[in-house]
């Protein structure tokens, strides 16, 4: 083999080298720039505009139009080397639906329409949750450039203005139920001031010709009367709306949800992350005793 491998022609083998580098180079180029899948949900001021998964990469984000009461932007469209919150929401609506600032704020690039919906203040806008998560170390916050990984949950939002929303709602329920069988789900609420978890109590969850009101441990049981796709919404006074889709089927295989963790459960574990947190320093950083006294609060009506 060595023998035949050395008989080539010098200009041969340069050829061979050449093209090997190439396809290494194109394999690379095709894994870096491949799209990944995750799990995108927009909820505008009185409905929700999206629900589904898109798949997304790099790709160009259109700008949008200055309003000066509104949102202001200068029309230059950007191109994005990795996905995001942007491309997710561009790729699943359409170049047509989607303006942002573009490159109007030194900054960085705000949302500016989702379909035909803008935001109605100088202060209020669209705004971004990753996995249910609003803040990035260090004290930072979730913006629509992150980069984003396979299978991210985003969350995009019409907010009033900023920290308008004290929490955040995720419905779980089985994706499949029957006519007439009641199915039973469960409210997560989500801090949007230090994106803590806790029980969506006193929540009113309906869709589909279905509705009850989540009780103390979050949970909820509806019951569908006819067959269909129903897009099932969540909804509480100072949260930002949760929704999910239900099929409704005679036939349909209903796989029960995992019941969230009981208030007890939830103080122990944020208890346990306060402790993680200031362990140097737990037994008299006053930061380590708002953090506990957070955690013991879980649950507890505001």
């Amino acid at each position: 083999m060595s023998m035949k491998k050395a008989s080539l022609p010098l200009k041969r083998r340069a050829v061979l080298i050449a093209l090997t580098a190439i396809f290494v180079f194109t394999a690379l180029g095709a894994s870096t720039a491949s799209a990944i899948s995750v799990k995108l949900r927009v909820e505008g001021a009185s409905t929700t505009q999206f629900n589904g998964t898109v798949n997304t990469g790099p790709r160009f984000v259109p700008g949008g139009v200055d309003d000066p009461t509104g949102c202001r932007a200068n029309g230059t469209g950007q191109s994005f080397s990795s996905p995001n919150g942007l491309t997710a929401l561009t790729d699943a609506l359409g170049d047509g639906n989607v303006g942002t600032s573009g490159t109007f704020f030194s900054f960085g690039t705000l949302l500016c329409k989702v379909n035909s919906e803008i935001p109605t203040t100088a202060g209020g806008g669209w705004l971004f949750r990753i996995n249910q998560t609003d803040s990035t170390a260090p004290n930072g916050y979730v913006t629509g450039t992150d980069p984003l990984s396979d299978g991210d949950k985003v969350l995009i939002y019409l907010s009033p203005s900023y920290g308008y929303f004290s929490s955040a709602l995720e419905l779980r329920l089985p994706e499949a139920a029957k006519p007439g069988q009641p199915v039973t789900g469960f409210v997560d609420s989500y801090s949007t001031a230090d994106d803590s978890k806790s029980l969506g109590t006193g929540v009113t969850v309906s869709g589909g010709g279905a509705s009850a009101t989540s009780d103390a441990n979050g949970g909820v049981s509806l019951t569908f009367p006819t067959a269909g796709r129903y897009l099932v919404t969540a909804t509480r006074s100072g949260a930002i709306r949760g929704s999910q889709w239900v099929t409704v089927a005679a036939d349909a295989v209903v796989t029960p949800v995992t019941p969230p963790k009981t208030v007890k459960q939830l103080r122990a574990a944020a208890r346990r992350k306060c402790l993680r947190a200031y362990k140097w320093h737990r037994t008299s950083s006053p930061r380590y005793k708002k953090c506990v006294a957070r955690a013991n609060r879980l649950g507890k009506k505001k």
